[in-house]
């Protein structure tokens, strides 16, 4: 049930960027991290049962820990243990995504298990925190959700709805970490 959903979800990703100015120019205000989080990644968190309205599901906008660092994480999804197990960072579009490991690094450095996710809403990378080595070779799949691609351990490739939608359930589904 998941992946019909999931692929719904893409679908009105796809549908939202139909409308979505081409430029900042003139809709600057449409060039927000609020907005992309909005109409371009909450469908898709959702779609993944994760219920960003359950407090102890889910937490937008989560402080670190005190001695960490200052900033707050846009989205964090817990396991029942209330531990964090999927920590989300979201950029808005036009952004290098690749740019910002660093700050998604800090994020995670404690948690010994789990996901970490930098997106823009059309582009999904996943890093697996369990994976040994630098930030950077934790990278294990990006997905574009809006030209058809993945990209893992498997080369890149072209890929349909569906499995766009298994690869983001295999890393991020709920009952995987719930």
């Amino acid at each position: 049930m998941t992946i019909a959903k999931l692929e719904n979800a893409i679908r009105q990703v796809r549908r939202q960027l139909c409308d979505y100015p081409p430029t900042g120019t003139k809709y600057g205000h449409m060039y927000s991290e609020i907005v992309t989080r909005y109409l371009l990644i909450d469908p898709v968190v959702q779609a993944l049962d994760w219920d960003l309205h359950d407090f102890d599901q889910a937490a937008v906008e989560w402080p670190m820990p005190e001695g960490q660092y200052t900033q707050k994480a846009d989205y964090v999804l817990f396991n029942r243990r209330d531990q964090p197990r999927i920590v989300i960072e979201a950029k808005y579009r036009g952004r290098n995504l690749a740019d910002h490991e660093s700050q998604l690094e800090r994020y995670t450095t404690r948690m010994l298990s789990g996901i970490g996710v930098l997106t823009d809403g059309v582009s999904w990378r996943i890093y697996n925190l369990r994976k040994r080595g630098n930030f950077s070779e934790r990278h294990v799949a990006t997905l574009d959700v809006v030209g058809g691609r993945i990209a893992d351990v498997a080369g890149e490739r072209s890929a349909n709805m569906r499995e766009m939608a298994q690869c983001l359930n295999s890393w991020l589904d709920k009952d995987r970490w719930w």
